[in-house]
C-alpha cells in the first residue's frame, strides 16, 4: 500500500513540479524499506531503492544544491550492487555471456551481404498493382 502510494506521490511531484508530494514520496520509500528488507526480497529492496533514487534526483533538480542528487546517487548504486548477483545468476542459467566493453571487430555475415543483394534499386517502381490498375483506369477514362 505504501510503495503504491509513494508511486502515486513521486508522478504527482514530477507533473506538478513541487516539492512536498516528492518529499513524502521520500518519505515513505524510505518506510516501504524497512519492510522490505534486503535479506528478505532482495529484488524488491532493490527496485524501491531505485525508486526512491528516482524521487530523489526528482527533488534535487527542483531544490539548490546537490545533497539530494547525491543522495538519488547512492540510492542508485545500492539497487545495482543488490540486482547484480541475482542479473549474473541469471545470465549463468541461460548460458548468457555478459556483455564486455571494448572495441568490436566489424564482421559481415552472408546474411548481410544477401540483404544488401536484395534490397531494392532507386529506379524500380514500387507503386502497388492497386494503384497501377487506378491509373490506367484514370488514363483510359479521359
Amino acid at each position: 500500500m505504501r510503495f503504491s502510494l509513494a508511486i502515486a506521490l513521486e508522478l504527482d511531484g514530477e507533473q506538478s513540479g513541487t516539492n512536498e508530494p516528492l518529499a513524502e514520496s521520500i518519505e515513505l520509500y524510505r518506510k516501504v524499506l524497512d519492510e522490505y528488507t534486503r535479506e528478505r526480497v532482495p529484488l524488491q529492496w532493490a527496485a524501491t531503492q531505485n525508486n526512491l533514487g528516482n524521487a530523489l534526483w526528482l527533488l534535487g533538480e527542483l531544490e539548490s544544491g546537490t545533497a539530494r542528487l547525491e543522495e538519488a546517487v547512492s540510492a542508485y548504486c545500492e539497487a545495482l550492487q543488490a540486482t547484480m548477483p541475482s542479473l549474473l545468476g541469471l545470465l549463468r542459467r541461460r548460458s548468457i555471456k555478459p556483455v564486455r566493453a571494448g572495441p568490436r571487430k566489424s564482421t559481415s555475415s552472408s546474411r548481410d551481404r544477401a540483404a544488401t543483394q536484395r534490397a531494392p534499386s532507386a529506379n524500380r517502381d514500387r507503386s502497388s498493382p492497386a494503384s497501377k490498375s487506378y491509373s490506367s483506369a484514370l488514363s483510359t477514362k479521359r
